[in-house]
């Protein structure tokens, strides 16, 4: 009898130790799996930590990006200089157009002309404003080539003609493939325009190039055909004389007179005209 329940007594041990264990086993278990629980959720604020982070890069780069599109769009270098170019056969007639009285008159107001029948060096850097004083032949295609980058960085192209009436003092030809070049649709043309004496032309604003002008005297041009620019210059109730236009990132003039440049060019308020040729942008 005293042998059963000892034997009785270690089977109750030993039951009551494995459910000890089991007990023991399963808090553990829980543990770990908070454990475990805890690390995922670690591992959930690591990757949020991340994708803000990657976020906050992108905004960054996106920013850079705007600032890099922000220097393409910065216009490029235009000089401040006025070349009066004479080649092609330009620079006259004499009777007309006065090219050295045009240079005095520039720089006798701060502003740097230059009279060349040629292209100098420099004309990228010093200058943004190219005149082109009544070519009789053909323009040189570098000269053509370098107007045409000159609108495209925010320049003028002046060209002047004079009229093909009791003879022909312009080559509107030559004139107008430059137009062309440089994507212009206008059109000069010998005939037409104002008569033989001075002739005050309808002034149409075009700032900056008309503040202070308002009045232009011609004597005895050509004429203008628009195309898709404005009549800056009219005869009243007549042909256009002066037209603008905006080519590029610049702008282009024609005037088919030489006479205001020169015989003409102390009337109205012509030099004013003439000095704001100079002015670029508004």
């Amino acid at each position: 009898m005293g042998h059963c329940w000892r034997i009785v007594f270690c089977v109750l041990l030993l039951a009551l130790t494995f459910a000890c264990r089991g007990t023991g086993d399963g808090d553990d278990a829980g543990d770990t799996d908070t454990g475990e629980d805890a690390g995922i959720d670690a591992d959930i604020d690591v990757d949020a930590d991340t994708d803000a982070d990657t976020d906050a890069d992108t905004d960054i780069d996106i920013d850079g990006d705007s600032d890099t599109d922000d220097d393409t769009d910065l216009v490029p270098h235009v000089g401040v200089g006025v070349l009066l170019y004479t080649g092609a056969g330009g620079g006259g007639p004499g009777t007309d157009l006065y090219v050295e009285d045009v240079a005095a008159l520039f720089n006798a107001n701060g502003i740097d002309a230059v009279v060349g029948d040629a292209l100098p060096g420099s004309f990228n850097d010093n200058f943004g404003v190219l005149m082109l004083m009544n070519p009789m032949t053909d323009i040189p295609a570098t000269v053509a080539d370098a107007a045409l980058d000159l609108v495209g960085r925010g320049g003028r192209v002046v060209i002047i003609m004079e009229h093909c009436k009791n003879g022909c003092w312009g080559n509107a030809g030559a004139d107008n493939a430059l137009v062309a070049h440089l994507s212009g649709t206008m059109a000069l043309s010998g005939d037409g325009g104002a008569p033989l004496a001075m002739t005050s032309l309808v002034v149409t604003p075009v700032p900056p190039i008309t503040d202070g002008v308002s009045e232009i005297v011609v004597y005895y041009s050509g004429s203008v055909d628009i195309g898709e620019g404005a009549a800056l210059g009219s005869v009243s109730g007549g042909d256009v004389v002066i037209g603008y236009e905006p080519v590029g990132r610049g702008d282009l003039v024609v005037v088919a007179d030489s006479s205001m440049f020169g015989y003409v060019m102390d009337a109205g308020d012509n030099e004013r005209f003439i000095l704001n040729l100079a002015a670029l942008g508004e």
